[in-house]
C-alpha cells in the first residue's frame, strides 16, 4: 500500500499555462501497489499541468481496471523479455505527440524506455518501486533484472525511491547523489476510520496484495492455522488477485491441508479497497522481502503501523 497521504486537490495556478507531457512506460500486465500508486497520480497530476499518458509493454490487467480514463494509454506488447521491436513504435509515439519526459517504471521498462530517451533525446526518469536484485524467489531472473536495469540507466536524468531505504539501495549502487529524490508513493486518505465493536469476540484478519511468493501469504496460513488450533476465533480475508493460475493452486491446496478452507475468504480483485479494510479487524502484511514501501512506513494512516500490522480500538495486535 502506498505511503503518503494527499489531503486535498492540487491546485495548479502557480504553474502557468504550458502543459508538459510526460509519458509513463509501464508493464501493465497486474494492477499491484505501484500500479495503483501511477493510476492515482494520473488522476491527479493534470491539475498541476501535466499531461499523462501510458505506454503498455505487457497489456492485460492495468488497461482494463485503470481509473484514470482520461490518459492516453498505448498498448505496446513485447513478445518476450528482450523484444526490442516496441521501441520503434515507443520513438514514433514520443515523437508525434510531443511527449517531454519518459517515466519508466521496472527493469524491463526501463530497457525500452531508455533505448527511446537515446534516440528522440527526451529525458529519462527512473521510479524506483522496489529492489530489482531482490524483487522475485527467482536468483538467477533477478541478477539479469538487475543487470539490465543497471545497463539501462546509464543516461537517466533522475531516479525517485519511493522509501530512503531504496534511496540508500541506488547509492550503494554507485548512482550520484544528484540524481536521487527520494518521494514516497502517495494515496487518498480516509476521513473516518470505523473502529471494532468492543462486544465482537471474534477477529478477522486481512491482507490486500498482489498474492505472489515474496508476499509471504503461506506463513500467514500456517499463523492462522496455530491461532485456529489453540481454539482463537479468527479467519483470514484475502484481497487481491494471485500473480499464477498455479500460484493460485499451490497456495489453496496448502489452506486444505492445513484444514483452513472455512475459514479464508479469497475475494479476489476489487477497486475497493477502503470497503474491504473495514471488513478487517486487523491488517496483516508478511511479506518476506522487496517492499517499497510497507504500510505505515511513513506514518500518517489512522489503521496502519509500522510493521505491517495493526489492530483497531486499541486492542493488541497478533504478530504472526
Amino acid at each position: 500500500m502506498p505511503s503518503s497521504t494527499v489531503t486535498e486537490r492540487p491546485v495548479a495556478h502557480n504553474l502557468g499555462r504550458r502543459t508538459h507531457k510526460v509519458l509513463h512506460v509501464i508493464n501493465g500486465e497486474v494492477y499491484g501497489g505501484a500500479e495503483r500508486a501511477l493510476d492515482l497520480l494520473a488522476l491527479e497530476l493534470p491539475a498541476l499541468g501535466f499531461q499523462v499518458a501510458f505506454a503498455c509493454l505487457k497489456p492485460a490487467l492495468f488497461p482494463k481496471v485503470r481509473r484514470a480514463r482520461q490518459a492516453r494509454l498505448y498498448k505496446l506488447p513485447m513478445r518476450g523479455r528482450f523484444d526490442l521491436r516496441p521501441v520503434r513504435a515507443l520513438v514514433r509515439i514520443i515523437r508525434r505527440q510531443g511527449y517531454s519526459l519518459i517515466y519508466a517504471h521496472t527493469a524491463r521498462s526501463v530497457m525500452v524506455a531508455s533505448l527511446a530517451s537515446k534516440i528522440t533525446g527526451v529525458p529519462l526518469v527512473y521510479h524506483v518501486q522496489s529492489p530489482t536484485s531482490r524483487d522475485t524467489t527467482n536468483k538467477w531472473k533477478n541478477r539479469i533484472n538487475g543487470l539490465v536495469e543497471r545497463l539501462s540507466l546509464g543516461r537517466v536524468s533522475a531516479l525517485m525511491p519511493v522509501s530512503e531505504s531504496l534511496g540508500e539501495h541506488v547509492r550503494r549502487q554507485g548512482f550520484s547523489e544528484e540524481l536521487i529524490s527520494v518521494v514516497p508513493n502517495g494515496s487518498p486518505c480516509r476521513e473516518s476510520v470505523p473502529r471494532r465493536d468492543e462486544s465482537k469476540t471474534d477477529w478477522t484478519l486481512g491482507i490486500t496484495a498482489l498474492i505472489r511468493p515474496r508476499k509471504g501469504i503461506e506463513i500467514l496460513l500456517r499463523a492462522l492455522a496455530i491461532l485456529n488450533s489453540q481454539g482463537l476465533p479468527v479467519r483470514l480475508r484475502v484481497v487481491g488477485p494471485f500473480e499464477t493460475s498455479q500460484y493460485e493452486r499451490k497456495v489453496k491446496t496448502l489452506t486444505e491441508k492445513l484444514g483452513l478452507s472455512k475459514l479464508v475468504d479469497w475475494v479476489g480483485y476489487t477497486g475497493d479497497i477502503n470497503s474491504e479494510l473495514a471488513r478487517m479487524d486487523l491488517f496483516v502484511l508478511p511479506s518476506l522481502f522487496g517492499e517499497g514501501t510497507p504500510p505505515g512506513s511513513a506514518g500518517g494512516h489512522g489503521r496502519r503501523r509500522a510493521g505491517g500490522y495493526h489492530a483497531r480500538g486499541g486492542q493488541p495486535g497478533v504478530d504472526p
